[in-house]
């Protein structure tokens, strides 16, 4: 999914998956996410 940069309004990386989950109830979007062992990434944005 794409979204315009002036929409961002904050952006949010984190390796912590409880961390990212909290992010996305609160209401964040995921823009980015990759998966290796033990070395996750996700990069939220807040729109």
């Amino acid at each position: 999914m794409e979204h315009n940069l002036q929409d961002v309004k904050a952006i949010r990386e984190t390796r912590d998956p409880e961390e990212a989950t909290k992010l996305l109830e609160d209401g964040w979007v995921i823009n980015y996410m990759n998966h290796e062992p033990s070395r996750s990434r996700y990069v939220l944005i807040k729109l």
